[in-house]
């Protein structure tokens, strides 16, 4: 985050409901476009084991 305000980003609170939304859309704009790249069975196993990833960490 440090480099990203170095470069002029602001970072701004949000409340969770806007969090929710906000990443609501991106899942949404990610499933769409990665589903045009490749099989859509790719991305689920990929979401898969980066979820069973992250409850390891």
């Amino acid at each position: 985050m440090e480099a990203m305000k170095q470069h002029g980003v602001n970072e701004e609170a949000r409340s969770r409901e806007n969090l929710a939304e906000l990443e609501k859309k991106c899942r949404t704009a990610h499933t769409e476009t990665a589903c045009k790249l490749y099989p859509k069975g790719l991305l689920e196993e990929m979401e898969t084991r980066l979820a069973e990833y992250r409850k390891t960490r």
